[in-house]
């Protein structure tokens, strides 16, 4: 398994262990809908560049987090993103042939879109290879 498939498959473990329902790919309807349960988590792109030192092999990536539901307010994204924020903020994960160095929440937005609200967090950590 790559450092990219890993990384997103150690996420998911961490995410799903809070509870949520957690995708990395949401489902579509037939009609090219969504087909997601409401509320839910997203694992989305784990962006990776090579972070190589002269005896090591090693990542640097930033993982994107969506949440999505449905309501009136931004307060049941806002619970869903604090609880992944105590979960992996500085927190550890087990990846798969990797060394976690460090995990940090980098950013965090909300935005509201047709009677639903979708939010992004993004990590960033430093991996290397065991």
């Amino acid at each position: 398994m790559g450092a990219s498939q890993a990384t997103k498959a150690a996420l998911y473990e961490a995410i799903a262990g809070l509870g949520f329902t957690t995708y990395t790919v949401t489902p579509q309807a037939t009609d090219g809908g969504a087909d997601a349960a409401f509320p839910h988590v997203q694992i989305g792109a784990v962006v990776q560049s090579v972070w190589d030192t002269n005896s090591d092999n090693g990542f640097d990536f930033t993982a994107r987090i969506y949440t999505r539901w449905r309501g009136s307010s931004e307060a049941v994204g806002l619970a869903m993103q604090d609880a992944i924020y105590a979960r992996l903020h500085h927190g550890t994960i087990t990846i798969t042939g990797y060394q976690l160095i460090f995990l940090e929440r980098q950013m965090s937005s909300t935005t509201r879109l047709d009677g639903s609200f979708t939010g992004l967090c993004e990590y960033h950590a430093l991996i290397t290879e065991i």
